[in-house]
């Protein structure tokens, strides 16, 4: 019995005992109606950093993280709703596809075949404590999707502040030294580096700092959601 069809039946079983709702007005099928969509906005352009040397090369984040898309990420995190997360990147997906002009670098980059895909790591004590990592669910959706390898590049070796109620300079402070190589193994030269929402850019500018100080040279970073 192939693993898909086991996951087929799976989630048939849990669709039965813990029915989808829709983040915006409740009604069961997926998280996300059709009536509801059109209240999920899409981020305004793709963004490129080439402020330091180790800077990232580029970042896509698909939805402005307001109104039912801040529901919907509070929901995933607080409530480990982590089974919406494949719906939000089929959406995401679908976007690209409709405006492939504005998003022809990031895909061209992610569907090259030396790309690996990594994550935003947890401290290993608060994802036990929470069970899951959404980052690196969202980057093994998006390795499923398209058939990409995901590696575990990077560990967080210190426990930070929650980066929601600090400003740039002190987000940029909080989260420096943070992150380490997690493994002796040679590196990629090309990564897409996942996390959930692009807020100042801190966490993912550190990770890329990591990584490109291990010898990976091209860096872009992935995120469902941006804040405005």
């Amino acid at each position: 019995m192939s693993k898909s069809f086991l996951d087929k039946i799976k989630e048939e079983f849990l669709n039965i005992l813990f029915p989808k709702t829709c983040f915006g007005c409740g009604k069961e099928g997926k998280y996300i109606c059709d009536d509801c969509e059109v209240f999920l906005g899409e981020a305004a352009s793709v963004q490129v950093d080439y402020s330091t040397k180790h800077g990232l090369d580029g970042l896509v984040s698909v939805w402005e993280h307001e109104g039912i898309a801040k529901e919907a990420l509070y929901r995933i995190k607080h409530q480990l709703i982590s089974d919406a997360i494949p719906e939000f990147l089929k959406k995401s997906f679908l976007v690209m596809r409709r405006d492939i002009s504005r998003f022809e670098s990031f895909l061209s980059f992610l569907f090259s075949e030396d790309v690996n895909i990594t994550y935003v790591p947890m401290h290993i004590k608060k994802e036990k404590r929470k069970g899951f990592n959404q980052s690196e669910i969202i980057a093994r959706e998006l390795g499923k999707m398209i058939d990409k390898e995901v590696i575990n590049s990077l560990n967080k070796v210190k426990i930070t502040l929650s980066q929601v109620n600090l400003n740039e300079e002190k987000r940029v402070e909080n989260v420096k030294d943070s992150f380490e190589i997690s493994s002796s193994l040679p590196l990629p030269s090309k990564v897409v580096l996942v996390d959930d929402v692009w807020t100042t850019g801190a966490t993912m500018r550190e990770c890329c700092e990591v990584l490109k100080g291990a010898g990976v040279k091209k860096v872009w970073g992935f995120t469902l959601f941006r804040d405005t």
